[in-house]
């Protein structure tokens, strides 16, 4: 199993669990639509945020243009952000 953080824009944080079949469509189905992958070198933290260097973070890909609410954990993000350990991707 595979788990991952989502960093929700209403303020909750939730712990989700997926199989490694699962995976593409619990991460679309956690941040609402398509997948980004975000570089993190233009990521806003706030001061509750902890990224660990072999974690992604992953937003909804049109969250913009669907005016999806601020993240406040992700200030410069917009919708539900998702971390993940990076060789959970593969």
């Amino acid at each position: 199993m595979i788990n991952f953080k989502v960093y929700r824009s209403d303020g909750r944080i939730d712990i989700v669990e997926s199989t490694k079949e699962q995976l593409l469509s619990s991460l679309q189905k956690a941040v609402d639509g398509y997948i980004e992958i975000v570089n993190k070198e233009y990521v806003l933290f706030s001061e509750f945020t902890k990224v660990n260097d072999d974690e992604l973070i992953i937003c909804n890909e049109e969250g913009r243009i669907k005016y999806m609410k601020r993240n406040i954990y992700f200030p410069n993000l917009v919708g539900d952000i998702v971390t993940i350990k990076s060789g959970d991707m593969e």
